[in-house]
C-alpha cells in the first residue's frame, strides 16, 4: 500500500517517497509540504536570488584576493570575524533578505583556494 500526499506547490498527488522528511513529531514522521521537484526548484531560485544579493552588495562576484570568477560554486563567503558569524551561506536560503544582507556584510568573497589559504594562515584578508 502506497501513501500519497498532495504537493502544496504544484497540487499533484504523489507517493510520500516524493517528499523530503521534515523530522518526527510524537514519534510520527512528518514531510515537507512541497514535493522534491518543487522543493529543489524553490531552493535553486533562492540560491540564485542570494547570488544576486551578493553581486549587488559587492558589485561583483569574484575573489577579493585573486579575482577568480569563472565558477560561482568555487566562490565562498568568508566571515572576516568568525565570532560575528550567525549562519553560513547554505543556511541563508530560507532566511529573509534583511538577515541575508546582514550576514553578507560581515563577509568577503574568496575562491576556494584563497579561502583555504586564509584558514591555513598563509594569507590575510580584510574588508
Amino acid at each position: 500500500m502506497s501513501i500519497y500526499k498532495v504537493c502544496g506547490c504544484c497540487g499533484q498527488s504523489k507517493p510520500i517517497s516524493e517528499f523530503y522528511g521534515n523530522g518526527k513529531v510524537d514519534g510520527k514522521q512528518k514531510y515537507k509540504p512541497k514535493c522534491r521537484d518543487c522543493y529543489l526548484d524553490f531552493a535553486k531560485s533562492r540560491r540564485q536570488h542570494i547570488q544576486k544579493l551578493i553581486k549587488e552588495t559587492f558589485g561583483t562576484y569574484s575573489c577579493k584576493v585573486c579575482g577568480y570568477d569563472k565558477c560561482s560554486r568555487a566562490l565562498h563567503l568568508h566571515h572576516l570575524d568568525p565570532k560575528e558569524k550567525e549562519m553560513s551561506l547554505s543556511d541563508m536560503w530560507s532566511k529573509s533578505d534583511e538577515k541575508i544582507l546582514d550576514e553578507i556584510h560581515k563577509c568577503v568573497i574568496l575562491c576556494a583556494n584563497c579561502h583555504a589559504e586564509v584558514h591555513d594562515g598563509m594569507i590575510e584578508v580584510s574588508q
